[in-house]
């Protein structure tokens, strides 16, 4: 060692020393913990046990759960895989993916940082595995694009719509070839999206008999779908019918939540559980004739498809935390920050709940969202909805109505009024670039690219 070099360490110490005799408190660094996030396909809320369903479809989830915080109102921002998942992981509004389609396709465009890249610019390793057509890095038959690889180290989108196994799989190489803590982990699972099909070494719960409809029994449903979208021929479909396709959408959960737990006993086993916080969310739900409709991606905002799971398990928080207040998908990335205490340039729409975890402290006044033409807004109550194409808007009293089958826009007139002028006021907000036409044709777009590419 060199004087220069001694006698610069002595200079620190004589400082440390210095700062200590006065008293001053030396702040411990912010956590550097692990960042797991999991999208469910397609998983709506009222169809696990957690939120009140007659099921126990995730019974492995129930028990980790224990210890965690469950939100009980909990929304999507649009209900389709494409624009929300490229919400949730950038905290942007969905509409700014809708007019950037047509250079950035499915993808997040370059200029909008994601959260990998923001946990990567601190340190992490980073890597994602997804099952999903559309949550690519490499161009697939249903997203010509990718487009989601920005800030990932790894990125394996081989698992294409194959279950829970072949992303677990991966996620265990991924956890592997990490050298060091620490890391954000993204997985998207496809269950329980159709075709409701769990595979055959599935022990099954809920679908156990054959079934004599070969269409309802394979889980795709396609005659009814053509038959409702396609002017196909018509079919019966029949309250049996529709009983045998919620007993196998079930299954897929059930089947999920078995592998869900490998990966929390593989976390477990490593050691890195109780310095990971893992964040389990959907990116919409599904709607099973509920309200004359099937599956997503329409001009659906009903809870059956804008309700969603979302579980937050914070490292070194103990016992269930229940919070009934109002959460959104765009409010993950902000509350991850928040705990790791990284700052970001970039403006995020979503907050940060961590008020409301430890202080249960409102952070929503209203929650919005989106689908095609829909366009709606809920203060947790009540839940308007505004056809940006037809005019048509609907009321629904969700403490009443959960199932938001009787439209109350003329009996509330006033109500209605008022949160039709919130909702368009954000309308305005977040797509005053474009005018109602533009709007319109926007959504038409993304409808039939969908359409072309096969997944609808």
């Amino acid at each position: 060692m060199t004087r220069a070099s001694f006698s610069r360490q002595v200079a620190l110490v004589l400082m440390l020393l210095a700062v200590l005799g006065c008293g001053a408190e030396v702040s411990e660094p912010p956590p550097r913990w692990n960042i797991v996030l999991i999208v469910v396909d397609t998983w709506r809320a009222d169809h696990l046990k957690l939120y009140g369903y007659d099921r126990s479809t995730t019974p492995f989830l129930d028990q980790f759960a224990a210890n965690g915080v469950m939100f009980k109102d909990a929304r999507s921002q649009a209900g389709c895989t494409f624009p929300s998942v490229n919400s949730l992981l950038t905290s942007q509004q969905p509409q700014i993916f809708l007019q950037t389609m047509k250079e950035y396709g499915w993808g997040i465009p370059g200029y909008l940082p994601t959260l990998a890249e923001m946990l990567k610019q601190v340190g992490y390793s980073t890597a994602a595995v997804s099952a999903s057509p559309i949550i690519r890095v490499n161009p697939g038959p249903q997203n010509p694009d990718g487009g989601f690889g920005a800030g990932f180290d790894q990125f394996d989108d081989s698992c294409e719509r194959k279950p829970a196994p072949c992303v677990n799989e991966g996620a265990f190489k991924m956890l592997d070839s990490v050298a060091e803590d620490p890391f954000f982990l993204f997985l998207q699972y496809f269950e329980p999206h159709d075709p409701f099909q769990p595979p055959a070494d599935h022990e099954r719960v809920f679908a156990v008999d054959d079934y004599e409809k070969s269409w309802v029994a394979d889980g795709t449903l396609l005659p009814m779908y053509r038959m409702l979208y396609k002017e196909g021929p018509v079919v019966e479909f029949t309250d049996h019918d529709l009983a045998h396709t919620l007993d196998l959408y079930d299954e897929e959960i059930l089947y999920f939540d078995r592998h869900f737990e490998q990966l929390i006993e593989r976390l477990r086993n490593d050691g890195k559980l109780e310095n990971t916080m893992l964040i389990l969310a959907s990116d919409h739900g599904e709607e099973f004739m509920d309200h004359d409709d099937l599956f997503h991606c329409k001009d659906l905002t009903f809870d059956t498809v804008m309700k969603t799971p979302l579980f937050v398990w914070i490292p070194g928080l103990e016992g269930r935390t229940v919070v009934e207040d109002l959460a959104q998908n765009l409010d993950i990335v902000p509350t991850i920050l928040d705990y790791l205490e990284i700052e970001v340039d970039s403006k995020l729409e979503g907050k940060s709940l961590r008020p409301l975890i430890e202080q249960e402290s409102s952070v929503h006044r209203y929650i919005f969202g989106m689908q095609r033409y829909a366009r709606t807004v809920t203060d947790g109550r009540f839940k308007l909805s505004y056809n940006i194409k037809t005019g048509d808007v609907g009321l629904w009293d969700l403490d009443r109505d959960p199932g938001e089958r009787v439209n109350i826009v003329t009996r509330r007139p006033q109500l209605a009024e008022e949160m039709t002028a919130i909702l368009l006021r954000w309308v305005e907000q977040v797509e005053s670039d474009v005018d109602v036409a533009a709007r319109v044709e926007s959504a038409s777009e993304v409808t039939e690219r969908l359409k072309a590419l096969g997944y609808l």
